[in-house]
């Protein structure tokens, strides 16, 4: 089981970036032209592509087996990737997350710090682009992010209990 909200996550030491948008917004290309050397990136689809050679966001079915469990072990990986921001000692951060409702980048916020950069060049351009580059899966996912985005969020409860081995279990 993994966190997609970690209660537990603190304040970034370095400055930090927050970018939402929904897909195909730019937000991977924002932090590519921004970037520094030495900065620290924490992108689940680029945590993705490390995992797994050859994974493309959108270019599979959502749902399977093993989409899943890639998917936590990249969420567990980006978790370490924030719980290590309190003792960054250089560079910049940047966090690249969907975060569609304000409630959501609200939330990230007030848990890392930093600066929140919305990127949203409206939602028929961001399919307009899912086309373009060959991901037309994507927009669903742009849709849904709309959808979310006029919803009320609320962070998701943790509810963990101590295992015999004496670590945390969901």
């Amino acid at each position: 089981m993994w966190e997609t909200h970690p209660n537990w996550l603190r304040r970034s030491n370095i400055p930090l970036t927050i970018i939402c948008g929904p897909p195909c917004s730019g937000k991977t290309t924002y932090v590519n032209q921004h970037k520094a050397a030495g900065d620290i990136i924490i992108d689940l689809d680029a945590i993705c592509m490390k995992l797994q050679p050859g994974y493309q966001h959108w270019s599979s079915a959502r749902n399977d087996e093993s989409r899943t469990r890639l998917t936590g072990r990249a969420i567990r990986i980006r978790n370490i990737m924030l719980a290590r921001l309190p003792h960054a000692k250089a560079g910049r951060g940047w966090f690249i997350v969907s975060a569609p409702s304000q409630e959501e980048r609200d939330w990230w916020q007030a848990k890392l710090g930093g600066e929140l950069v919305l990127l949203n060049p409206g939602i028929e351009e961001c399919k307009r682009r899912a086309i373009r580059r060959g991901t037309p899966k994507a927009v669903a996912g742009i849709v849904d992010w709309e959808t979310r985005s006029e919803q009320p969020w609320h962070a998701p409860v943790q509810h963990l209990a101590i295992g015999v081995d004496g670590y945390p279990r969901a």
